[in-house]
């Protein structure tokens, strides 16, 4: 449900627009939280 926050229309307007963010930064700044959210669930299962 978390990743969902990601890559919604709001986080792309907020990163745009409050933060400045370009496309390309975007992407690489919610790919990488992605990743983050999904190792940390593998990490908690593997408990």
């Amino acid at each position: 449900m978390l990743i969902s926050v990601l890559y919604g229309t709001e986080a792309m307007t907020i990163l745009k627009d409050t933060f400045g963010l370009e496309n390309d930064e975007i992407i690489n700044l919610t790919s990488w939280a992605a990743k983050l959210i999904v190792r940390q669930a593998i990490n908690e299962e593997l408990k």
